[in-house]
């Protein structure tokens, strides 16, 4: 039988108040869908505030656009299957009706992962590392090969020969990119442990320091003091034992300070308890239980008698680091004037070797 008479014939047959709910159907979820859509987020925005995720307007609107098109593709679909419409003009109305579904949920999976990844972005900080937007572009490359493969398989096509040489292939390619492949995947674990964040200070493998600037799909940019840029592998950043400045809550300062042995031990004391006495009431440095602050006598060396000050500024910028170290130094010296106290240093005996100031 040709397709036309089976055409002709269906349609001589078919329930006209179902080919009209077949029509109205998609018209009215056409005419209906920017509300069903924002009715139908409510509880996916319900389940994101039960984990305490806030979803922004524009990630709303986003959402609201995939879900509308799902809806009316959906309708498209329930339509097609009531109507049972025969021959080759069903097989194709079906496949394509078929496809626009899984392309509209497979967008809609995608927007959520482009927002889930932004979420990490603004949540935890460690995101703003990656640069380049590789890991949003890389996830939706994952998603579109998925969509592919689901789409063949609606369509019959058997994919176990195309996984099997994609497999082989794949192998063959992980095999000669293993070095991009680990960087990869360094570059993943770096973010997912958030050690640290763009413009962060960081001291990685051999006591080489500088700011984090960005993380490359290979590289992580760390830019020295001197201005000079670092490539550094993020395999090797991931595997190198790094100490993150930035995140300290303040900046130790410990030092010796030398006095002459003739000093006497009401004024070792003195000096002391005057240091002591303007660390602990100067706004620039920090007392409490987890930073200490001590000023004691500390070493009898050959040509001193040493006093430790061991303190932490109130700030983890180096500004204000240079700026406590600036003032301590100044009252420090002017303690030991009020106090008539001397500061040691080695002289040159012309005999040889050094010898204390007398």
């Amino acid at each position: 039988m040709s397709e036309t008479v089976q055409l002709t014939d269906w349609w001589i047959s078919a329930d006209p108040y179902m080919l009209l709910a077949a029509v109205l159907l998609p018209v009215l979820i056409w005419l209906t869908k920017t509300p069903l859509a924002k009715f139908l987020i409510l509880p996916l925005a319900s389940i994101a505030r039960a984990f305490h995720i806030e979803i922004t307007t524009a990630e709303k609107s986003r959402l609201i656009i995939a879900i509308s098109a799902i809806c009316v593709a959906a309708a498209f679909y329930i339509s097609y299957s009531f109507l049972g419409v025969p021959g080759t003009v069903s097989q194709l109305l079906g496949a394509v009706i078929r496809i626009a579904l899984i392309v509209t949920l497979f967008r809609f999976l995608n927007d959520l992962l482009q927002s889930a990844i932004a979420k990490a972005a603004q949540s935890g900080g460690s995101y703003n590392v990656i640069s380049g937007n590789w890991l949003p572009q890389f996830a939706k490359l994952v998603v579109i090969v998925l969509m592919i493969f689901v789409i063949l398989q609606g369509w019959g096509i058997d994919l176990g020969p195309a996984l099997t040489g994609l497999g082989i292939a794949g192998a063959a390619v992980a095999l000669a990119a293993q070095d991009l492949l680990r960087n990869l995947i360094a570059g993943v674990s770096i973010g997912g442990e958030r050690r640290f964040k763009v413009g962060d200070w960081v001291n990685f493998g051999g006591g080489q320091q500088g700011i984090i600037e960005k993380m490359e799909l290979r590289s992580t940019v760390i830019r020295n003091f001197d201005g000079s840029k670092l490539f550094v592998p993020n395999s090797e950043l991931a595997n190198s034992v790094l100490a993150n400045f930035s995140e300290r809550d303040a900046r130790r300062i410990r030092w010796s300070v030398s006095t002459t042995y003739s000093t006497s031990p009401e004024v070792l004391e003195a000096l002391c308890d005057r240091i002591s006495e303007f660390i602990f009431e100067c706004d620039l440095f920090l007392k409490s239980e987890n930073f200490h602050c001590f000023v004691k006598l500390h070493e009898l060396k050959e040509s001193s008698v040493d006093i430790l000050v061991d303190c932490y500024v109130a700030s983890n910028t180096w500004e204000a680091e240079l700026n406590a170290r600036h003032v301590l130094i100044q009252e420090i010296k002017r303690i030991f004037a009020d106090l008539n106290a001397n500061f040691a240093f080695p002289t040159i005996n012309v005999l040889g070797g050094q010898q204390a100031q007398p």
